[in-house]
């Protein structure tokens, strides 16, 4: 299981050249799902809901809250 999020986080950075990592100055994108798919395996996925979304840095989703946000525009 890590070797397939590592394919769909940092690989997808490489694809796109964008940093694939989080670090300070970095832009962030990030999901937080309701289950620990580490923990649960890959079938966890299929019914995993997002609780939050941050997207270049910003809180764009919060299932809990019930807040949702446009994602903020891509530099080309």
């Amino acid at each position: 299981m890590p070797e397939i999020l590592r394919a769909y986080t940092a690989g997808s950075g490489h694809l796109h050249r964008r940093p694939a990592t989080l670090a300070p100055g970095s832009p962030a994108d990030v999901v937080v799902l309701d289950v620990d798919v580490l923990r649960e395996g890959p079938d966890a996925l299929c019914e995993a809901q997002v609780d939050l979304t941050i997207a270049g840095g910003r809180l764009v989703h919060d299932r809990l809250a019930g807040q949702q946000q446009s994602p903020p525009a891509r530099a080309a």
